[in-house]
């Protein structure tokens, strides 16, 4: 059963470690790279049921969030498959708005010491996390954006 977003951190605001993972054309990417925007890290894998289910809408709300372009959505695949298998997915169940990004080495989940997914970080400006939630979230409320831009303001 997927659970709310919390209207409140989790904990104090908390430093990253350097996170990386790769794009759709297999470059290099670094959770630095939306330094100064919101960040929703949504680890999942396409084996994962509840990550199956959790993925509409998480697709609804980084549409949502688009216009105004200051919360991005990176959903990080951790399958050994990496991009093709991600892009399948997608095709598959019709999943639009999300970008193809992905961890076949589960370097993230070892830096977080996170060994289940889905798990989801809510990172603010700063790059520091804000909020963690284990287990699938109920990502299509309108409310989520103006809920997600309170975690981060703390």
């Amino acid at each position: 059963m997927p659970a709310d977003l919390p209207s409140r951190r989790t904990a104090a605001p908390r430093p990253l470690p350097d996170l990386g993972f790769v794009d759709g054309s297999g470059a290099a990417r670094h959770l630095a790279d939306w330094h100064g925007r919101i960040v929703v890290l949504n680890l999942w894998a396409t084996w994962c049921q509840p990550c199956v289910a959790e993925m509409p809408a998480l697709a609804a709300l980084a549409r949502q969030v688009a216009p105004a372009g200051d919360i991005a959505v990176l959903p990080v695949s951790i399958d050994h498959g990496g991009v093709d298998l991600v892009r399948r997915f997608y095709r598959t169940h019709a999943i639009e708005g999300l970008p193809v990004l992905c961890d076949p080495d589960m370097r993230i989940p070892t830096a977080l010491r996170e060994e289940g997914v889905p798990v989801t970080l809510v990172i603010d400006r700063a790059g520091r996390e804000v909020a963690r939630i284990v287990g699938p979230v109920r990502w299509d409320p309108a409310t989520t954006p103006a809920r997600l831009r309170s975690l981060a303001n703390g």
